[in-house]
């Protein structure tokens, strides 16, 4: 069948226009028209309202019964316009679900698998378990504060007293106090807890004995009366880095105990609403630096910001070619199994080469106008140039993640 000349010249032209015509409206690759372009969509996705289930009705009946885990906010996405950002890898740490002792030269502390909210009613537990006053409860700084305990030879039953007692063997009569500080960890659902242990002489609170009238000798049997021991009201302390433990070993041995203490009670979900003022800043922020490339924020000291990311380099395994303390950098070859978690197979380290992996440098260096010490963690590639993008948060990502 043959169509005339003059027809396909129409239908030509017809659909020529039509295409020009559809393109130049938006019809294709945009947000309205009849071809819609999704891929940007997430950055406007907002969350639905709940399910209202109507009065008289079982509430617990309704149940997600496959509910999404809680994730890092992505605050990155619109750094990503052409396609989303891959969401943040959770990595699976041996450790990050026990309670276990961190320490830095001197300093120590304990780092707990759970969110302040549930770690402040089991720290209060354990001293009211020991028969120990809390004297100061600040919430807004984390901070819990003992009454003075005297220490002067007797027998106790409790825990603390005892561990007190063991630690001041043969000395005179003292006084003692624990002062503890609850922080956010560094990676996100985890506690910090910092102790310290403060002890002074008791003489001077020790009243000399008061002797009765002895004008009355012999209306009253004299009798030698001792007036009660008063102990001072603790004054509280802000800033537990300014205060340095009276008796280390206290110290050590207190949080030891706090721990395990902790640790046994970990699967018990007691919540304090209180706790929830915790103003304490997180230790670990994803943000943009002023060139807008992903950096960690890390507010703490250069000594602990730098031990941080040497111990997460060595809890993930990562090869550290050099480390350079005097210019706060650490030199490291990254490989893909690093991030997915597998091993390679034979033909992938035959053929692909993916074993032998690429170098970055993670540069540390002082967040700008900040007002207390905090540092930026950055990412190089070995040109010192800024790598791709999602590639530095995946390196950020996993440092967080397996930082204690």
């Amino acid at each position: 069948m043959k169509f005339p000349t003059q027809l396909i010249a129409t239908l030509t032209l017809l659909s020529i226009g039509l295409s020009t015509g559809l393109t130049g409206c938006g019809w294709f690759g945009d947000d309205e028209g009849v071809f819609v372009n999704p891929r940007d969509d997430y950055l406007d996705a907002k969350a639905g309202s709940k399910l209202q289930v109507p009065e008289g009705l079982d509430q617990e009946a309704v149940s997600d019964p496959f509910p999404i885990p809680q994730t890092p906010e992505q605050t990155n996405a619109n750094y990503y316009p052409d396609r989303p950002p891959l969401p943040d890898a959770i990595y699976g740490d041996e450790k990050a679900e026990e309670v276990r002792m961190q320490r830095i030269g001197e300093r120590r502390w304990l780092v707990v698998p759970e969110e302040p909210t549930t770690v402040w009613p089991k720290l209060k537990q354990f001293f009211a378990e020991n028969g120990v006053q809390v004297i100061n409860e600040v919430p807004r700084d984390g901070r819990i504060d003992t009454e003075w305990l005297l220490v002067d030879g007797t027998a106790h039953r409790d825990l603390v007293r005892r561990l007190l007692e063991q630690n001041n063997t043969d000395k005179p009569a003292a006084i003692d106090r624990i002062l503890v500080r609850v922080e956010r960890g560094l990676r996100d659902r985890t506690s910090e807890i910092h102790l310290r242990h403060l002890r002074q002489p008791a003489a001077p609170l020790m009243a000399a004995p008061v002797i009765p009238d002895l004008s009355r000798i012999f209306e009253a049997p004299m009798a030698v009366e001792e007036a009660p021991l008063e102990l001072p009201r603790p004054k509280y302390q802000a800033n537990l880095l300014e205060v340095k433990s009276s008796v280390d070993q206290v110290e050590a041995d207190m949080l030891q105990e706090v721990g395990a203490y902790i640790a046994a009670k970990v699967s018990e979900q007691l919540v304090s609403m209180i706790a929830a003022d915790i103003q304490t800043d997180p230790k670990s922020v994803m943000e943009r630096d002023d060139s807008g490339e992903p950096v960690l924020r890390l507010n703490l000291d250069l000594e602990r910001a730098w031990a941080s990311v040497g111990q997460a380099l060595g809890n993930a395994e990562v090869e550290v070619l050099e480390s350079e303390r005097g210019e706060q950098r650490y030199l490291v070859k990254l490989t893909e199994e690093t991030f997915t978690g597998e091993e390679p197979g034979f033909f992938s380290r035959l053929f692909s080469g993916s074993n032998k992996g690429e170098q970055y440098l993670l540069q540390l260096r002082e967040v700008p106008g900040s007002p207390r010490e905090a540092y930026w963690l950055s990412v190089l590639d070995a040109q010192e140039k800024a790598p791709d993008r999602e590639r530095a948060q995946q390196v950020l990502v996993l440092v967080r993640e397996y930082a204690g």
